[in-house]
Parts: C-alpha cells; sequence; structure tokens
C-alpha cells in the first residue's frame, strides 16, 4: 500500500484540550460533539437512534452514564443500566484470562438478582480441534 499523504478532516484522537471530559476550557471547532455546527451530532443520532431497541438502549446508556459516571465502579454502573433496561438474564462472554474475574462477576449478578450465562472464546472444542490440525 502506497503512503497516502492526504489528510482526513481532525477527530477527536487530534484533540489535545479533551473538554468533553475537563470541562475547563472551549471546545476545538472541529469537535465532533459540542464544537460541531448546528446541532450536527445530534441530528446524525436522532437519524440512527429515533426509536426501537437501539433507542432505548442509547437513551438508557446515556442516562446511566449521566448519573453515575465517576461515582459508581463500572460493575455498579453495569447493574443500573440492566436493571433500567428491565434485563432478567445477561449473557457474558469472556476468555480464560479473566474467567476469575468472571465468576466474581457472575456472584455480582447473582446476588443482584440477574440470571446469567457465560460462555469462553475457548469453551467450542470442535474450534480448538480446527485450530490445532495443520494446514494443507
Amino acid at each position: 500500500m502506497e503512503n497516502d499523504n492526504r489528510r482526513l478532516a481532525p477527530s477527536c484522537t487530534d484533540c489535545g484540550l479533551l473538554n468533553c471530559y475537563r470541562r475547563e476550557a472551549r471546545f476545538p471547532e472541529f469537535c465532533p460533539g459540542e464544537g460541531a455546527a448546528g446541532g450536527m451530532l445530534w441530528e446524525a443520532m436522532r437519524q440512527c437512534c429515533d426509536e426501537g431497541a437501539e433507542a432505548r438502549v442509547a437513551g438508557v446508556a446515556a442516562e446511566v452514564e449521566g448519573r453515575f459516571y465517576s461515582k459508581l465502579a463500572r460493575v455498579e454502573e453495569t447493574v443500573k443500566f440492566a436493571r433500567r433496561l428491565g434485563a432478567k438474564r445477561i449473557g457474558l462472554a469472556t476468555c480464560v484470562g479473566l474467567i476469575e474475574e468472571t465468576r466474581i462477576f457472575s456472584r455480582i449478578l447473582n446476588a443482584n438478582g440477574f440470571e446469567h450465562k457465560a460462555g469462553s472464546a475457548r469453551s467450542d472444542r470442535s474450534t480448538r480441534r480446527r485450530r490445532a490440525s495443520p494446514r494443507s
């Protein structure tokens, strides 16, 4: 691939202010959030999430983040999120390296009245056999 010197429009990775987090300065003009002209971000979000399950999940996520960010641990935020959604069962995708943390989280979910199922990326024996077999 050839080196393409064209520059894309600046985005969050180009921002050194992090005002969306600190709220101590002004937003840069290229900010896709607060600095965007004419509510461009909010219009795009409305078009994508105006109705249905996605809108409900996005709304609950925004509410939980707005009320509890930096006040609760992530696990506590997750429990609040699931409760506000009315979830009864939660599926957990994990890996062998995080199985102990998954067990702890499972106990927390149980203590908060949720049913759960966990699956590890290595739990499918046929996948392991395919990976272990030599390629032809």
